[in-house]
């Protein structure tokens, strides 16, 4: 985990996305809803546009420039793993200041023993070279120890979602970086969660569809059972919709009740259509026929009406049903005329 990003007297790094908001630096602040608020290099007016686009580009390099008035050396590089780029400056002053220093020296002692310095001037080059070659060095170790300590939880997230890729929803997600790259674990893991919801709820509703399915193959062919057993038999027998009035069913002794020859008359019709508006005792057959839905069971003698218009008493006994996964009553229905 990167705990600082301040190098030498006046020096920093930082590491910015491809978009160039600073994700990694010491000037990263949050609002107060904890949300981070990023800097962005490129529309910034203190940083180098060039410098800015050539690391978003994912370039490497080292630039002179100039900054808040400051002379300044940006060392840059592009992270392979992601598309992000890390940046270190330094002040000038900070690298050649020795260098000057040494150069002054030089130019005081040369006016009196000019013999003597140009030996020591030989040394002295030397000496600033081996210093340059050591702050390089050192600029680039960081470099690559930054990388590493950034590129390791991203290979470690990649294997990671390449397990639950393959099917792994239990893995968990462990890196503890205390950056963003914690938070995206973090979002991560919420996420795998979430799946894992998704596809219990779908297993449910799969096994629940397949018993729904398997009870309604038994309801429909107890349902043709009845129907055959039903037909045979030598007495009248309808069954009738609660919810449209609509006859369902007609056996053979109750199409000879109605005087029918088909079932095409009787089937499909509203059941009303075989009853009188007003029963002879001033009853509204509907008000009747809804009554007699209210029951589990009822018997009652109403009048009827068979197809032609001839009116009879028909003694009637209902039963409630769920009939092709509607309610519906089934009845007997007798011809009493006398």
């Amino acid at each position: 985990m990167v705990t600082g990003t301040e190098i030498g007297g006046n020096g920093y790094a930082f590491i910015i996305n491809e978009k160039g908001e600073m994700i990694i630096s010491d000037s990263v602040q949050k609002d107060g809803n904890g949300r981070i608020i990023q800097e962005n290099i490129l529309t910034g007016e203190t940083f180098p546009h060039e410098t800015a686009l050539r690391m978003i580009n994912g370039e490497k390099g080292i630039d002179h420039v100039i900054m808040d008035g400051k002379e300044k050396i940006i060392a840059y590089h592009g992270l392979k793993t992601v598309p992000w780029s890390l940046a270190i400056i330094i002040d000038a002053d900070e690298i050649v200041s020795p260098a000057l220093m040494i150069e002054n020296n030089i130019i005081t002692l040369k006016e009196t023993t000019l013999t003597v310095l140009d030996q020591d001037i030989k040394w002295i080059a030397v000496i600033v070279g081996v210093l340059l070659i050591f702050i390089i060095t050192g600029v680039m170790s960081l470099t690559g120890r930054l990388t590493m300590e950034i590129t390791d939880p991203l290979e470690q997230l990649a294997i990671d979602a390449a397990r639950i890729g393959a099917g792994d929803l239990d893995h968990v997600l462990e890196i503890k970086t205390g950056d963003e790259l914690e938070l995206v674990a973090a979002s991560f893991n919420a996420m795998i969660a979430g799946i894992k919801t998704i596809t219990a709820e779908k297993d449910r509703l799969e096994t629940a569809s397949i018993e729904k399915t398997h009870e309604a193959q038994i309801i429909q062919e107890s349902n043709q059972n009845l129907q055959s057993i039903l037909y045979m038999l030598p007495i009248g027998i309808g069954i009738m919709g609660m919810d449209d009035s609509s006859i369902l069913f007609a056996n053979k002794a109750l199409l000879d009740v109605l005087n029918c020859t088909s079932t095409e008359q009787v089937l499909g019709h509203s059941g009303f259509e075989f009853m009188p508006v007003i029963q002879p005792d001033g009853r509204k057959t509907a008000d009747l026929v809804a009554d007699l839905f209210q029951k589990e069971s009822s018997a009652t003698e109403m009048q009827c009406v068979k197809s032609g218009g001839e009116a009879f008493t028909a003694r009637i006994h209902s039963i409630n049903t769920i009939f092709k996964g509607s309610r519906a009553s089934i009845a007997v229905i007798e011809d009493i005329t006398a």
